[in-house]
């Protein structure tokens, strides 16, 4: 860090020299375009030329033919990255058969141009039309009804295993998009504006939605556990089991608005109290599964370790939470 000091120049500009061993690093010349970017958290960051804008417009990746499914993770990798135009280049159809269907199932893109060597993947959507924190919403609402819906159906009540998998597309989907919005305001210094969002906020989103996810993965277990297995039968367990579940998600819910809307310290931690609560009962009930051994012991084992990783979930969601609490 180097200090210089203001001056002012004439009637109201105020100018700062730049250090000249930058300057001749950089090969920067009196007379080219500074660009200045100016954001809400009071800083302010200069660039010379046009790198800025280039940075996320576009990249041509050759997909290759060794691995049949090069095609979309490379598209996947290319969106989570936040280009504003992917072109992909295979010389086999299959795969960029693959890649536009890959695209429909991502939000804020469309296939802009197939042909016969190549698949060009465009973004449609303007950041200040996003919010990180309503797409966290989102993917907590859905997350949390997978996660009720499977353990209803573990309890007995009827509900389509395939129904709670299929949504885990929806989730994967959200925390795409959200992956995306971090990436390209860490790159693009105004699109921290046009997200209306601080640094600290989006990663906060960024690392809530990766937790959200992972619950939504865990209610797919539980799903197709109880869809190989089927309903448990032991029924004192099942209801001690089913509360501990229910107990787990509100706290992934709970822990998930402290994340978005806010909420004082002591509400954070009344959240992560209750999870570590949770997390005792679930151990209870496992210790106890284990002893009596009963005939449905392996569906019983299989949701209650499920029930203890959500747990963990909302545990790191709170502590999100709590950071955002500190730091503020």
């Amino acid at each position: 860090m180097e200090t210089r000091k203001v001056q002012q120049v004439g009637g109201g500009t105020y100018t700062v020299s730049i250090p000249i061993s930058w300057a001749e690093e950089h090969e920067i010349e009196a007379g080219e375009t500074a660009y200045l970017y100016t954001h809400r958290d009071g800083s302010l960051v200069v660039r010379w030329g046009d790198r800025e804008e280039r940075a996320l417009g576009a990249v041509d990746v050759d997909v290759g033919e060794e691995r049949a499914d090069a095609a979309t993770w490379t598209l996947d990798a290319a969106y989570g990255a936040g280009f504003d135009r992917i072109t992909l280049h295979t010389t086999v159809e299959a795969q960029r058969e693959s890649i536009a269907a890959r695209a429909r199932t991502l939000i804020g893109v469309d296939v802009a141009e197939e042909a016969e060597g190549h698949v060009t993947v465009r973004w449609l959507l303007d950041a200040g039309e996003l919010s990180i924190h309503q797409s966290v919403r989102q993917l907590r609402f859905v997350a949390a009804s997978m996660h009720e819906a499977a353990m209803a159906s573990f309890a007995g009540a009827t509900a389509e295993a395939g129904y709670i998998t299929d949504r885990i597309d929806e989730t994967d989907r959200l925390r795409r998009l959200i992956e995306r919005l971090y990436t390209r305001a860490m790159v693009l210094f105004d699109e921290l504006d046009r997200l209306d969002a601080t640094r600290p906020r989006l990663f906060a989103g960024y690392r809530t939605a990766y937790e959200l996810d992972c619950v939504a993965s865990e209610a797919a277990e539980i799903a197709q556990a109880v869809d190989r297995l089927g309903p448990a039968a032991s029924t004192d367990l099942v209801e001690e089991i089913r509360s501990a579940g229910d107990d787990a998600r509100e706290a992934v819910e709970a822990a998930t608005d402290a994340v978005t809307d806010g909420g004082s310290t002591t509400t954070v931690q009344d959240v992560l109290d209750g999870a570590d609560a949770t997390a005792e009962s679930t151990r209870t009930l496992q210790e106890t599964v284990a002893t009596a051994d009963p005939p449905d012991a392996v569906l019983l084992t299989r949701v209650l370790d499920s029930v203890r990783r959500t747990v963990r979930h909302a545990e790191r969601i709170g502590q999100i939470a709590l950071g955002r609490r500190v730091r503020t």
